[in-house]
């Protein structure tokens, strides 16, 4: 005889009693659906208890796991910085007017400074301390190939910068075009392959090698291209000082545009005449002081449009100034020295 425990007083009853005779308790039927039930509710209750549980497992993984994870890859240096590139576009900064305080910004910007634009990854284990400055190579023509060297540029302080690049992380960049020359394929800068920019920096166990290459589309090398500035001091010079020793050194710290005759001669755009007549005073001095003989300063001045009011202004201030020195206004159609307008001072006293 199939018997069960009445819940209630603990005593064997018959197996099929909804009524415990003893105690006369109401006895409940326990059909499959309710066993079902019953054991779900069993695994829910488990599992909740279970979900408090994952900030302790994330303590012991934080405390076990990393620091093993560490301590292997050291093992097998495994845990060095790695480093990638991207090169984006090219920026422009108007010296004199982007890189200075409203107070001290010029009235017109002859001179620009070529930027370019990218970021740095570093997806490994370690920091990565980049190396001040990058070289980037164009096609190879003729056993030859064009050369352009960069500084990493600070555009707030406009200085040079020197990246560090935190593990798993990205820092963006500029790059200040410093020199542009071709080379011959063998000579300097030869580990630079060609159409590649070649990035050098260290971690925590020193130089990375090999070397960084980033590997340049032919839109990016044209995009190079387009960074070299004119020389515009280099074609005045060519210009305006023949028969002249061009771009003479007179210091260790200065060079004059050229000398010969009796002038020692600064070349600027004709706005910039203050900056001209400052330069050829300190070049005559200099050339003096080095050479035993006396020249007279003298500025070229070259204009944009018409010579009528930065040369009246000149006048007037060099006039009163009462220094010996010769200005030349050279327009943009001015092919030599003899076709711009010369004017001597101090000014002969009239009567």
């Amino acid at each position: 005889m199939i018997t069960k425990h009445c819940p209630r007083c603990e005593r064997k009853i018959p197996g099929q009693a909804r009524k415990c005779p003893e105690c006369l308790s109401d006895i409940a039927v326990i059909t499959p659906r309710k066993k079902a039930f019953s054991a779900l509710g069993t695994a829910a209750k488990t599992f909740r208890d279970w979900v408090g549980m994952p900030a302790a497992i994330a303590a012991l993984i934080t405390a076990f796991f990393y620091p093993a994870v560490g301590t292997v890859l050291g093992w097998l240096q495994r845990d060095r910085a790695a480093v990638t590139v991207h090169v984006f576009n090219r920026d422009i900064v108007n010296v004199g007017l982007d890189d200075q305080a409203a107070s001290n910004r010029v009235d017109r910007v002859a001179n620009y400074e070529s930027l370019l634009r990218g970021q740095l990854v570093n997806s490994g284990f370690s920091v990565a301390s980049i190396l001040s400055n990058f070289a980037c190579a164009g096609e190879t023509r003729s056993n030859e190939r064009e050369i352009y060297t960069f500084n990493f540029h600070d555009v707030q302080r406009g200085t040079k910068a020197f990246p560090e690049v935190p593990t798993r992380s990205t820092v963006s960049f500029f790059g200040r075009l410093t020199h542009a020359q071709t080379y011959p394929v063998n000579g300097m800068f030869s580990s630079v392959q060609p159409k590649h920019c070649q990035f050098t920096y260290y971690d925590k166990y020193g130089l990375v090698q090999p070397p960084l290459s980033l590997s340049l589309t032919d839109s990016q090398v044209a995009l190079l291209k387009t960074m070299v500035p004119r020389d515009e001091p280099g074609e005045w010079r060519g210009k305006y000082c023949e028969g002249k020793i061009p771009d003479m050194a007179v210091s260790d710290r200065s060079k004059a545009d050229c000398v010969g005759g009796n002038h020692v001669i600064a070349i600027e755009a004709s706005y910039r005449w203050p900056v001209a007549v400052s330069r050829s005073l300190a070049d005559a001095k200099s050339f003096s002081d080095v050479s035993g003989s006396r020249k007279l300063p003298g500025a070229i001045l070259v204009c944009d449009d018409d010579c009528a009011s930065a040369s009246a202004e000149a006048s007037v201030a060099l006039t009163d100034l009462g220094v010996p020195l010769t200005t030349w206004w050279c327009k943009q159609d001015s092919r030599a020295l003899k076709d711009c307008e010369r004017k001597d001072f101090p000014k002969p006293k009239a009567g």
